[in-house]
Parts: C-alpha cells; structure tokens; sequence
C-alpha cells in the first residue's frame, strides 16, 4: 500500500514535471519560429518532439513564413492517427517500471519469452523504433510494438506486461495466445 502511494505521487510529479516540458518546448519552438505559440497545433508539438528531422525542417525553414503557414496548415486539417507522442511513452515507461520492481525484478523463463518473441515476430503490428524516448532508454536499434510503442526486446522478458493487441474482440486473449489480458 505504501508503495502504491508513493508510486502515485512518484508518476504524478513526473507527469506534471513532463508536461510542463513540453509546454515550455511549445514556447521555445514559437520564438524560433516567429510565430504566437497559440497558432502551433498540438499535433505538430508532439511530432516535433517525436521527429528531429521534421524539427530540423522547422527551424531550417523559421525565415520562410509561408512554408511554416503551410506546415501548420496540414498539420490542422489532417486527420491521421499519429505515433504515440514521446513524452506519454516515457511516462508508460516509468509505470512499466515501477509495476516490475513492485514484483521484485522478476523475469519471465526463457521459454516464454522465445514464445513472446516469435510471436511479435510474426506481428503485422512491429515497427522500428524511432525518436527521442527509444535514444534516451537505449532501445533505438529495437523493434517496437506500434500497439504500445514499447520495445518488444524488453517488454516480452517482463512478468507484469502483456500483449496489447487481443486476438478478437470477442476473445479476452491477447496475441501471446495463453496469456489473457
């Protein structure tokens, strides 16, 4: 129970910590590109944080008012579901975490976890890894689940985590077969 409490407080302040971050990187951003950070569309915040080249393109381009216009255009009128923003899978990251310590840094046998992995494998659903929180945890040469977002490397040798995706809507199964979510 005492952990339960801290480890609440403990994400609480990492949350409040990490969005106040991203609120002062919506500031930075708008001064270098000359433009009222109210105009900057979420959207386009957290593929900034997400994506150095596309970040890189903004500030190479701030000069260029209307390519900027153009870009944040887009970015309002597209309706597309974007990658998980970073800063909410460093958050899912901790909590990992912290639910792994909270059964003693236990690992799964290797037989499970050739299971998980060859499973993930065979994942329409696997990408690579890309941006910021991949380079940060070490895991930017990882496979990743594009569920999730986490690096399936890590994520198939820890007790307290699962598959995301459940086989059916009808099935409470999850892709790992045996495990139910």
């Amino acid at each position: 129970m005492v952990f339960n409490i801290c480890s609440d407080s403990f994400l609480f302040m990492k949350t409040h910590y990490i969005n106040n971050m991203v609120l002062r990187f919506k500031r930075l951003l708008s001064d270098a590109l000359y433009i009222d950070s109210d105009k900057l569309p979420d959207s386009l915040i957290h593929r900034a944080l997400s994506d150095t080249v596309f970040l890189n393109t903004l500030i190479a381009n701030r000069n260029n008012h209307a390519y900027i216009q153009d870009i944040i255009d887009k970015e309002l009128c597209t309706i597309k579901k974007s990658p998980e923003p970073q800063y909410r899978l460093i958050i899912k990251g901790v909590k990992s975490l912290l639910r792994w310590a909270a059964f003693g840094f236990g690992r799964v046998s290797n037989s499970v976890y050739n299971k998980r992995i060859g499973y993930c494998k065979k994942c329409p659903d696997l990408g690579l890894a890309k941006g910021i929180a991949y380079t940060l945890s070490g895991a930017s040469e990882s496979f990743i689940c594009n569920v999730c977002g986490c690096p399936v490397e890590r994520k198939a040798i820890l007790p307290t985590e699962q598959c995301p995706k459940l086989i059916s809507e009808t099935s409470r199964l999850t892709r790992w077969y045996d495990e139910p979510y």
